[in-house]
């Protein structure tokens, strides 16, 4: 299943946890928030972790087919 990422950049507080642990999909910009760089991408337990770890939930995934939100973080 490919699935957007979406950084909600109002909730981001640029922790970076999610670049942590899933440096192939998320960066921190100059504003020091976060963004998907790799998008549609397939589900991987890396994926969901750093969906999981957003202390503000400001990360969901969405399947790209359906518009379905599949990963929130909260």
């Amino acid at each position: 299943m490919a699935l957007q990422v979406v950084v909600d950049r109002n909730l981001c507080v640029g922790s970076g946890s999610c670049e942590l642990i899933d440096p192939d999909i998320f960066k921190l910009d100059r504003d020091g928030k976060s963004r998907a760089v790799d998008s549609p991408v397939e589900e991987t337990a890396s994926l969901v972790e750093a969906i999981e770890s957003c202390p503000t939930g400001a990360i969901s995934a969405v399947d790209e087919n359906t518009g379905a939100q599949v990963h929130p973080s909260w």
